[in-house]
């Protein structure tokens, strides 16, 4: 039983490591060291600091309101619009009336009574 106990005592010394086992030990510690140096950037207190500014921040999205809102105003627009279409199609329509001296002189011109 002894001689177990010391087989296995000198079986635990040696280390014997394959050449794969040693290649992934060595990555390993390099992302170790890599993510080590990347945590200790982002946790470094910056020399630079940014100003703050004066005014209020804005929202990033926008406020929700309301469909019956939204509707009125959408509708309250198109009433608008509409309004000026008609006044500038009755503008084309019916033309501004004409001074009667100038078709009284356009009548004699013509030599119609």
């Amino acid at each position: 039983m002894f001689n177990w106990l010391r087989e296995l005592y000198e079986i635990r010394r040696e280390r014997n490591i394959c050449s794969t086992c040693e290649v992934l030990r060595i990555e390993l510690d390099k992302e170790r060291r890599e993510k080590e140096r990347l945590l200790n950037h982002i946790l470094s207190p910056k020399e630079e600091i940014l100003p703050t500014p004066n005014e209020a921040p804005s929202p990033v999205f926008a406020a929700k309101r309301p469909w019956r809102a939204l509707q009125r105003e959408l509708e309250e627009r198109d009433r608008i619009q509409h309004q000026q279409v008609l006044r500038e199609f009755q503008d084309k329509v019916d033309p501004k009336p004409v001074d009667s001296s100038a078709i009284e002189e356009l009548e004699k011109k013509l030599g119609i009574s």
